[in-house]
């Protein structure tokens, strides 16, 4: 089944976003638009526009997009018309960013969702953060003290899950937190804690 849409917005990115990180999103944004992303050197900024008689856009695939990437945007302005349904609008804007800014947010985004138990915001943020230390140029120095107090929070979650006598995982994909200490052992950072975890995790 196929219905009529009409899409249309501009996006751009945080300065501090690797080109090759940029390609991603745009790929995984362009699949859900069902329309190519055009560059805008005027506006230095990406748009869409684009009628689709044969359409299977939905916002809620444009949402979960937005969600994974947001640390990401500068800003993401995106309205999707149901030519014979209700429409949907979404406008999002945020402060620019360079590595180190974006890299601090989400090490901080990511511990705090940590401590309140937003198990999909955790990951969501978790597999982000994964994604920057593989592309940016970064210093792994520069980030061993924020990913002690990663792991502080890491290990926060798991007592709180021990105390309280659960058996089920305490939220946090165990997959990107694998991939995380990989990435941080190029980076020549510290990973003995963090496998701790994930062996206590599997136990």
């Amino acid at each position: 089944m196929s219905w009529e849409t009409l899409i249309n917005g501009h996006i751009s990115f945080k300065s501090g976003v690797p080109e090759s990180f940029k390609y991603r999103i745009i790929v995984e944004l362009e699949e859900v638009f069902e329309a190519e992303l055009v560059w805008d050197g005027r506006w230095g900024e990406y748009k869409v526009e684009d009628v689709n008689w044969t359409s299977h856009v939905e916002e809620e695939k444009i949402e979960e997009v937005y969600r994974k990437w947001k640390p990401f945007f500068k800003q993401f302005s995106v309205s999707l018309y149901y030519l014979s349904e209700a429409d949907y609008d979404k406008c999002a804007e945020d402060e620019d960013q360079d590595t180190a800014g974006l890299l601090e947010s989400l090490f901080n985004e990511l511990t705090e969702a940590l401590g309140s138990g937003e198990c999909e915001k955790a990951n969501n943020t978790l597999e982000a953060l994964v994604e920057l230390l593989k592309t940016a140029n970064v210093n792994g120095k520069a980030i061993a003290e924020k990913i002690n107090i990663l792991v502080e929070a890491l290990e926060a979650a798991l007592e709180a899950k021990v105390d309280a006598e659960v058996t089920e995982t305490f939220g946090v994909d165990k997959d990107h937190l694998m991939e995380l200490a990989r990435v941080l052992e190029e980076l020549k950072v510290p990973t003995a804690r963090l496998k701790k975890v994930l062996l206590c995790e599997a136990l």
